[in-house]
């Protein structure tokens, strides 16, 4: 669940029967600094590579980090999650170890990959790792992640399909620390963002923060001393409308894009009405993955709007190929779309497998189509593949498939 305000619809061309329709609306973000909002705010970057710099801490690189991953997965037999939950045949089902399974501190939101757009700064080397997000909850285990929880934390989870195991990483905001003599130096502290979605373009990391887009370099992890290793935020993004950012709830999820030669970033809204249009945006990437340069914003490359009758409702992940899309939702169903077009029958309702329905991850190099689900009581969080070519349309499943809901 993420933070929701009723929507009004964008401007589109509302075309009967369609669930995605083309839109003339653009959104904007610009670029924000890290630490005291109330002030100027000093470049992420500078501060994440002054905190480096310091004596006693160091820059670890992705691979340092994951030389050695303490936790194992668990595969199809140990998760709660069931091939026959799934909408299409499963590749494999994974799920975390008893330790994450069984907490209720955090929440698993996004699910990115390092095939989503791979250059020769896509960390892992040729090895496939996902990166998950994980939201904070708090010491209650509420039902959902409030950012004005006390305790502000949020992580990541590196992990290696091919060696089956993961590590646990905070990220944190580098910050200008006072000091007694009235000087400053590079710290860092906790964060709580929604991290509703994740995504990989190169060497950058993409959390969705609801109206804000947080950028990791995943080459750039710190260590003070011994201690933990810890992710600082390189460059964050918000929405640069303020009567957008009360409006909509652009980046509840993400994923990129790469099938048209070059990367974008897509966004999907999240709306907790079920009556209620949602914003679908796409937005450049250069072809090292960065986003542009910020003159003054950065706007959308093209919009969509999901129309409220269309049955497509709670999004909480998105996966596209050019303008198809794939739809999950937190009612465990993933939905499928055409942009302008009128869906078919088993465009809708295909079977998500048990637990919320979470994030989206798409490799078509690995023909490989990723969800995750939100952790719940007695069914932990799990990830799950099947077939990249069969749920775009590319490949026609096996007889009995996709499987559905409606």
């Amino acid at each position: 669940m993420v933070v929701v305000t009723l929507a009004t619809p964008a401007v589109a061309e509302d075309i009967a029967g369609v669930a995605l329709d083309p839109s003339d609306k653009t959104l904007a973000v610009q670029q924000r600094g890290c630490g005291n909002s109330s002030g100027a705010e000093p470049s992420c970057a500078g501060l994440a590579t002054a905190l480096g710099k310091r004596p006693g801490w160091s820059v670890r690189s992705f691979d340092q980090v994951t030389a050695t991953l303490p936790s194992s997965l668990r595969s199809d037999s140990d998760c709660a999650v069931k091939p026959k939950q799934i909408g299409w045949p499963t590749r494999w089902i994974r799920c975390f170890d008893k330790a994450d399974t069984t907490q209720r501190e955090w929440l698993t939101q996004g699910l990115g990959g390092t095939d989503e757009w791979r250059t020769d700064e896509t960390p892992g080397g040729g090895n496939h790792f996902l990166v998950a997000t994980w939201c904070w909850r708090g010491s209650e285990g509420t039902a959902f992640c409030d950012e004005n929880e006390p305790v502000k934390r949020t992580r990541i989870s590196l992990i290696s399909l091919d060696r089956k195991a993961y590590r646990n990483v905070e990220l944190v905001e580098p910050y200008r620390e006072r000091q007694p003599d009235g000087g400053t130096t590079a710290a860092v502290r906790p964060i709580s963002i929604h991290a509703g979605g994740a995504a990989i373009a190169g060497r950058w990391l993409y959390v969705a923060a609801t109206d804000w887009i947080y950028v990791f370099n995943l080459d750039h992890f710190v260590q003070q001393g011994d201690g933990e290793y810890r992710l600082p935020v390189w460059d964050r993004y918000v929405i640069a409308d303020k009567a957008d950012f009360d409006e909509h709830n652009a980046f509840s999820s993400i994923s990129v894009d790469g099938t048209a030669g070059g990367p974008r970033l897509v966004a999907a809204e999240f709306r907790l009405n079920p009556w209620s249009d949602a914003i679908v945006s796409v937005w450049p990437l250069q072809q090292d993955g960065q986003l542009p340069p910020a003159d003054p914003n950065i706007e959308s490359l093209r919009t969509y709007t999901i129309d409220a009758h269309s049955v497509i409702n709670n999004v909480q992940g998105v996966a596209s190929r050019g303008d198809f899309f794939l739809f999950s939702e937190s009612w465990n169903q993933i939905e499928r779309s055409p942009v302008g077009k009128v869906r078919k029958a088993d465009d809708k309702c295909i079977r998500w497998g048990d637990g919320v329905g979470e994030d989206l991850y798409a490799s078509p190099g690995r023909d490989l189509l990723a969800g995750i689900n939100e952790s719940s009581s007695g069914v932990g969080s799990a990830f799950w593949a099947v077939s990249y070519r069969q749920a775009f349309r590319l490949e026609k499943p096996p007889k009995g498939y996709p499987r559905r809901t409606c």
